[in-house]
């Protein structure tokens, strides 16, 4: 339906009006033709411009239709990716490295509840892009930003055993819902672009 509309505009925005305008301005009287001539540039710039957004968005309606197909979730300016098989921490960062992307970083509450969405839709845990491995007891994201928003259940971070040191998201229905886990369990993960 949007690939439709975006189509329709642009083909109606480039074919039907913008060459008509540019011809009639052409089979005008010369001197009006030099006075409108700044307008009729005006037009060309415009109908050049017109024609890089309509190749911009053919370009990026191809780009997600593929998105898409391979299970990505648009939402607010990000693309995300529920994994379909569990893996370690490194191995689901790994994952979603080879797919052009990386762990998911949670910094608003928007993000959060999408996180919720997956973790609610597939009743399972999902690894973050959030760990200490650096430093015990210093959250980093896997962009290498400090944690600043956090969602921890009540008594997490534990480092249970000494051996939790990555974070995932879990499907318990209330806000606080993240849980520090050994980075060699398995889990799924949320994949973020």
């Amino acid at each position: 339906m949007l690939k439709s509309t975006v189509i329709l505009v642009f083909d109606k925005l480039m074919v039907g009006h913008i060459p008509t305008v540019c011809t009639t301005q052409l089979n005008k009287p010369r001197a009006t033709r030099h006075n409108e001539k700044v307008r009729t540039t005006d037009l060309q710039h415009k109908e050049r411009r017109l024609y890089k957004l309509h190749s911009f968005f053919m370009l990026y309606i191809t780009f997600a239709k593929n998105l898409i197909s391979e299970g990505w979730q648009y939402f607010k300016g990000s693309w995300y990716l529920g994994s379909t098989t569990a893996g370690s921490w490194n191995e689901s960062r790994k994952f979603c490295q080879e797919k052009g992307a990386d762990l998911i970083i949670i910094n608003s509450i928007q993000d959060f509840s999408l996180t919720q969405e997956f973790a609610r839709k597939f009743r399972d845990g999902r690894w973050i892009g959030l760990s200490d491995l650096e430093q015990e007891g210093v959250w980093r994201w896997v962009d290498g930003s400090l944690l600043n928003t956090s969602f921890w259940y009540p008594g997490e971070p534990n480092n249970k055993g000494s051996t939790e040191h990555c974070a995932v998201v879990n499907y318990y229905n209330r806000l606080e819902n993240w849980n520090d886990f050994s980075c060699s369990e398995k889990c799924y993960c949320i994949c973020e672009k």
